[in-house]
């Protein structure tokens, strides 16, 4: 079984295009989640199709792991299942010590990382002066080598049952990145009090709210989005992507940033 969180798609792609290779399913655990028997009652389902170790996919969160992530992995203990676990991180460039703190959290279950991976796949964090999205000749890029070459190649190490490959590109600073800017991410930038609308351009259309993979977003009695201060809030930046008219903005930093969101099926 392969578990994933997706916000603005990428994750989604790559798990969609692992459970092809290898004959297997994906589930969002923001699905699997609502009822907590339902991790154990999809591997019953599947345990048939694969017999290797169970599949855990996200995106990498300011380096570090979304918390919907962790609180996953303590609320269903996937060491009931297996022990043992296969990580597949996407990020738009590099992971830093996602790895690291990944771990801590698996080990409070007694869960230990069989083998660990990372995609590169197009950048959606504009929430920041210095990043935007790619252009989009580097995401086709992007998307065609994960889609040609590199969960081919995952897949094919998964297949074999190999344990202990690490192959996740951390890049330069990683524990800087991490631990730092990562610290600062997590405990400043994520939240929803910062996100606005433009109420001259929104439409109404309630994608933002569809899209919200934690339900943080409701429609006004005026059909515009309303952010509803829960604390559960990821910043995954995924109601500012899907607007159909840019009526969306984050922290007064995505007025001329680029949007993206992925929604094809490999």
């Amino acid at each position: 079984m392969i578990y994933y969180f997706s916000a603005t798609g990428n994750t989604r792609y790559v798990a969609n295009l692992l459970a092809k290779e290898l004959g297997d399913e994906a589930v969002s655990i923001t699905d699997s989640s609502v009822d907590t028997t339902a991790v154990s009652e999809q591997k019953s389902k599947t345990e048939s199709k694969a017999d290797y170790y169970p599949i855990l996919c996200f995106p990498v969160h300011g380096w570090r792991v979304p918390s919907i992530v962790e609180k996953f992995l303590k609320a269903h203990n996937l060491n009931t299942i297996e022990g043992s676990i296969y990580v597949v991180l996407t990020c738009g460039d590099d992971c830093g010590k996602t790895i690291d703190y990944l771990r801590k959290t698996a080990s409070e279950t007694g869960l230990s990382i069989a083998g660990a991976f990372s995609v590169q796949m197009p950048e959606s964090y504009v929430g920041l002066p210095f990043m935007d999205v790619d252009r989009g000749d580097v995401e086709q890029l992007k998307i065609e080598k994960a889609r040609k070459t590199t969960i081919p190649h995952i897949a094919s190490v998964i297949r074999s049952k190999a344990r202990g490959v690490y192959e996740v590109h951390e890049g330069a600073c990683a524990y800087l990145k991490s631990k730092v800017f990562g610290g600062f991410f997590h405990h400043v930038l994520i939240t929803d009090r910062t996100f606005s609308v433009n109420r001259m351009a929104c439409v109404g259309c309630g994608m933002c709210e569809k899209v919200c993979q934690v339900e943080n977003i409701q429609m006004g009695s005026d059909k515009k989005p309303i952010w509803k201060h829960t604390s559960r809030c990821m910043t995954c930046m995924a109601c500012y992507h899907i607007c159909p008219r840019h009526a969306i903005s984050f922290n007064g930093m995505t007025k001329k940033k680029g949007q993206y969101f992925l929604s094809d099926k490999p």
